[in-house]
Order: C-alpha cells, then structure tokens, then sequence
C-alpha cells in the first residue's frame, strides 16, 4: 500500500471518500500518518486519523442526512464543492497546520 511508503498522507475525500477510507479498517499506526481534508462528506463514522476536517455545504442535504456535522460549513451543494472559491482556501490552510503538528 502507499501510504504505507510515506511518512505521512493528506488525503482530499470527497462525498463517500470517508466511508471508503473508515471501510478499509486500517491499523491505528497507519491511520496516526494520515489527515483527512473531507469535503461533502457522506459516512456512517469517521475513521480515526491524525487530522481530519470536514467541511459540509449550506444547500448539500445529502451530507447534513449521511454525516451531520461539520468542522467548516461553505456556500455549496453537494456537487458544487469544486466551484467553491473557498475551498481552496480551506483546503491550502489545512495542509499548512497538517505541515506545522508534525514532527
């Protein structure tokens, strides 16, 4: 596996990517070298990595029902997170304090 291969992984989940990833049943080891930035998110439960932020869209109805909660709320519906100039942004700062907590 790749992520294996690197000290530590950012990954950009979005819409059912944080079902996949929880799905994997990784090893706690494995998942203390990965960040999760999850846009749009749609899960049962979220996998329990190093870092991880979720970000849910005011109109996105589909993740409010498969996630509920939210680390960031943004201006977008369940497709329109890519259309969203904010996200960039949140994406951009989160790698930076991803960056900054690790040893």
């Amino acid at each position: 596996m790749m992520i294996r291969a690197t000290p530590h992984a950012v990954l950009l989940a979005g819409g059912c990517g944080l079902e996949l990833l929880s799905n994997l049943h990784l090893r706690a080891e494995v998942l203390q070298r990965i960040s999760v930035f999850a846009y749009g998110p749609v899960t049962r439960c979220a996998p329990a990595c190093a870092h991880l932020l979720t970000v849910i869209g005011d109109a996105d109805w589909i993740s409010c029902l498969g996630h509920g909660s939210a680390t960031v709320r943004v201006p977008a519906g369940h497709l329109d997170y890519l259309q969203c100039t904010e996200l960039l942004t949140l994406v951009q700062r989160f790698v930076a304090e991803v960056e900054v907590a690790l040893p």
